[in-house]
């Protein structure tokens, strides 16, 4: 059986003003690094503790060979962490590795 090849989505959320991509398929996380141009100085993974956990270290594995430093921020899991206090603490984490 042939694995679903990656495609790009839209995401529109009903409360925002616009839109972003989003690349979604099977392999995507030993490609992950050739996403990022070689201009760029810093990447930054941001998850919650449960996706960190699944996933963190074999992400920032898959991000070594980039040209970047890449930084892992981690916030508590739920909906109560989707505040403005967590969105500036993880906006003063990237401001303070230079990110901003």
């Amino acid at each position: 059986m042939t694995e679903p090849k990656a495609r790009t989505i839209e995401i529109t959320p009903s409360q925002a003003s616009g839109s972003y991509s989003v690349q979604v398929g099977a392999g995507l996380r030993e490609e992950i690094c050739h996403a990022i141009p070689d201009s760029c100085r810093h990447v930054a993974i941001i998850a919650d503790a449960q996706v960190r956990e699944l996933w963190g270290e074999e992400l920032l594995k898959a991000l070594h060979p980039a040209h970047a430093e890449v930084h892992l921020v981690e916030v508590e899991p739920g909906e109560a962490s989707k505040c403005r206090e967590t969105k500036a603490r993880i906006e003063d984490e990237l401001f303070g590795i230079g990110m901003g």
